[in-house]
């Protein structure tokens, strides 16, 4: 089993990676973007390959808290995903077309940003259960590749 905690600012996020028994066996930082996450992914599968045996503990400005599949939403985590969604806005094509999307579907800001957030959420948890490093060409070459003819238009 693998613990992480996340330190989450606003420019770059510290990280404490610990096994039961053995306490904190690592720190790092990493930035913003789909390389530090990258970094994190990678490090992380290094240490535990199987996802299931993964337990994250996110701070953020709110205070603590335990990232869990739950039922009920968990506003201060929902906040985290909702910032990393609209800072991925200007560093990932994808990621602005997706929100562009859905403004002029109609949505508003916040509802563009949960969706696109949720997308994110996706992207990690594929990430995390393949064992493979995020990939920004990969993604939108995927996503293109899996997009109904009349949307790729």
């Amino acid at each position: 089993m693998l613990g992480i905690g996340i330190d989450w600012a606003e420019s770059f996020h510290d990280v404490a990676l610990g096994v039961p028994g053995q306490g904190v066996t690592e720190q790092f930082r990493f930035g913003h973007g789909p390389a530090g996450v990258q970094r994190l992914v990678a490090r992380c599968l290094e240490l535990e390959p199987d996802p299931a045996e993964v337990r994250v503990v996110l701070e953020t400005r709110h205070g603590l808290l335990a990232v869990a599949r739950r039922l009920a939403y968990n506003r201060p985590l929902g906040e985290a995903v909702q910032q990393w969604a609209f800072c991925s806005l200007q560093r990932s094509a994808w990621a602005r077309e997706f929100y562009d999307e859905k403004i002029a579907a109609d949505d508003n800001h916040h509802s563009a940003l949960r969706k696109l957030g949720n997308r994110w959420l996706e992207v990690l948890w594929h990430c995390l259960h393949k064992g493979a490093c995020y990939d920004e060409a990969v993604h939108a070459a995927n996503r293109k590749r899996n997009r109904p003819p009349a949307a790729a238009a």
